[in-house]
């Protein structure tokens, strides 16, 4: 069983195995993917509804992380999380 993260409303960092986490607690991901297989799961995160589009390292700043922080936000994505972190707790 994959133990979740509690009382948290962001995944402040995603690093390997985390996000599975994040999204078992609710928890929208943000993902800022700078390596190796980081921007596909940015791009997984994204396509299941669990977080917006990954932030190329190179494009980070303060305005693309706060549009991504609305985003996250969001009814849409806030309601998404929780279901499938809920069909991943049961």
């Amino acid at each position: 069983m994959i133990g979740c993260y509690r009382a948290a409303r962001w995944s402040s960092i995603m690093v390997g195995q985390d996000d599975v986490r994040w999204v078992c607690a609710g928890i929208p991901n943000i993902v800022v993917p700078f390596t190796a297989d980081q921007p596909f799961w940015g791009n997984r995160v994204n396509a299941i509804g669990v977080g917006p589009k990954p932030i190329l390292v190179d494009k980070l700043s303060v305005e693309n992380l706060t549009q991504a922080m609305v985003e996250a936000d969001s009814n849409i994505i806030r309601k998404r999380v929780q279901l499938i972190g809920q069909d991943i707790r049961s």
